[in-house]
């Protein structure tokens, strides 16, 4: 679970009154420190267990590529540690764990590109507006002084409801996933069970907390909830890929031939586009196809950050991909004279009409400059 905002908001001391809940929230105690080494996070959920593992701005953590935590998502949420040999060649302990991990940033842990498996596995919560806190050095101060005790009543809170029904929790837990499946019945809203579960958990918790603990009658809002749970056309991987593709023809247009923006350029930069042969547009009665040169395609699918194989199966299933079925030549591509050039291999994928409507139906000759 993420919470992201500007800076100077809050997020800090609102993981130290999270931590608070359990441990000391002081400085080099019980939160993780961003720059700690993998083996060192996966000692650390190895000790905690089924305690949260907190880390204070995200940002820092080390990582090849800044953009993208995937990795760390895919190796925190995993439960398991790499198996390692010692100096003996034998095998090490294999750490696992069964916990939560929460997290601060300053923008969301998940990209636009990411991966769905790892946009699945997080909750990412915007800040409204203003900060949490009205004096965030006196909530600092309080709860450096007040540390451990929420964290015990609640665990005595779940161990009566136990005592009393042992599917208690359980039970709690399933009315929510009730209470979201009919919101998403009711507004057409598709979510994901991974996002679901996790939520309907919080939720629980929260009324755990508030009937045991707090007493007062306020608990996080439903619908609130609901509006937080990624759809699951933005999980799906290929519907994501396939939104990527059209953006990246509207950007290089005229590296596939197309005159849509002809009044927008000099005759000298059509020209120099014209270099780079990205493919071209083709009609056949209603439907239009984008053709991209397989190369092309396979360079747009690793910029991405998808899997070009996935997308052809995917997008045969939904009818988009034009391809040969042609037994001595079956492959995932459509053979097909583009303007002037010769008949060659292209990745087809049909353009959608509403969105496409002004691109223009006329096949360019490529190799000459309008």
């Amino acid at each position: 679970m993420n919470l992201w905002s500007e800076t100077g908001k809050g997020k800090t001391v609102a993981l130290m009154t999270a931590v608070s809940i359990w441990a000391d929230p002081s400085e080099g105690k019980y939160l993780a420190d961003p720059n700690d080494t993998n083996v060192g996070f996966e000692v650390r959920c190895d000790f905690l267990n089924n305690l949260p593992l907190c880390i204070d701005d995200l940002s820092k953590v080390d990582m090849k590529n800044v953009d993208s935590f995937d990795e760390l998502i895919y190796r925190l949420c995993s439960g398991r540690g790499k198996g390692r040999s010692n100096k003996q060649l034998g095998l090490e302990r294999i750490r696992s764990w069964s916990n939560c991990i929460l997290t601060n940033m300053e923008r969301p842990i998940t990209g636009e590109y990411a991966r769905g498996g790892a946009i699945n596995r997080v909750l990412d919560f915007e800040m409204d507006p203003g900060s949490i806190f009205e004096s965030g050095n006196r909530t600092v101060n309080t709860i450096k002084s007040n540390y451990g005790y929420a964290g015990r009543f609640f665990v005595l809170a779940v161990e009566e409801m136990i005592e009393k029904d042992p599917d208690a929790i359980q039970k709690l837990v399933n009315k929510y996933i009730q209470k979201i499946n009919e919101m998403q019945h009711s507004t057409q809203n598709q979510k994901t069970e991974k996002q679901i579960i996790p939520m309907a958990l919080i939720m629980a918790a929260d009324e755990i907390a508030e009937r045991y603990i707090f007493q007062d009658g306020v608990r996080i809002d439903l619908e609130w909830c609901f509006r937080q749970l990624k759809n699951a056309n933005e999980i799906n991987e290929n519907e994501r890929a396939y939104d990527y593709i059209l953006d990246f023809y509207n950007e290089n247009m005229y590296k596939f031939g197309s005159t849509a923006r002809r009044s927008t350029l000099t005759g000298q930069q059509i020209e120099a586009d014209r270099r780079e042969f990205y493919g071209g547009i083709k009609t056949e009665g209603k439907d239009t196809w984008l053709c991209i040169v397989p190369k092309v395609f396979n360079s747009i699918a690793k910029e991405g950050n998808f899997s070009a194989r996935a997308f052809y199966s995917w997008a045969k299933k939904e009818n988009i991909l034009r391809y040969s079925s042609d037994k001595k030549q079956e492959r995932s591509q459509w053979k097909v004279r583009l303007g002037d050039r010769p008949s060659a291999w292209y990745v087809a994928i049909k353009l959608p009409e509403e969105e496409f409507e002004n691109v223009e139906k006329e096949e360019v000759p490529f190799n000459s400059v309008p």
